[in-house]
C-alpha cells in the first residue's frame, strides 16, 4: 500500500474531511490549505446550528475545542 500526502499547489484548496485532536500529535487541527488563497473565511458548526469556530485567516485552525472545553465525538458542519 502506498500512501500519497495531498498537495496543496496551484489551482488547489485542501481542506480535511476529518480529523482527532486527541493529542497524539498526528491529524490534531483542523485547518484548510493553499498557497492561491488571499481571503477566506470559514465555520464550524454543531449537529443544533450552535457555532463552534469562526475563521476569516488562512492560517486559523480549530483544535476540537469550544469554549475552551473539548468538545464531544460528533459529525460536525462546516461552511467555506
Amino acid at each position: 500500500v502506498r500512501v500519497l500526502s495531498p498537495e496543496c499547489v496551484e489551482p488547489y484548496v485542501f481542506f480535511p474531511t476529518g480529523f482527532s485532536p486527541n493529542g497524539d500529535g498526528e491529524n490534531d487541527i483542523l485547518k484548510m490549505e493553499s498557497r492561491i488563497v488571499d481571503e477566506v473565511y470559514w465555520v464550524i458548526y454543531d449537529r443544533w446550528g450552535e457555532k463552534m469556530f469562526e475563521a476569516n485567516s488562512i492560517d486559523a485552525f480549530w483544535d476540537g475545542k469550544f469554549k475552551g472545553d473539548d468538545v464531544p465525538v460528533e459529525t460536525y458542519g462546516y461552511y467555506y
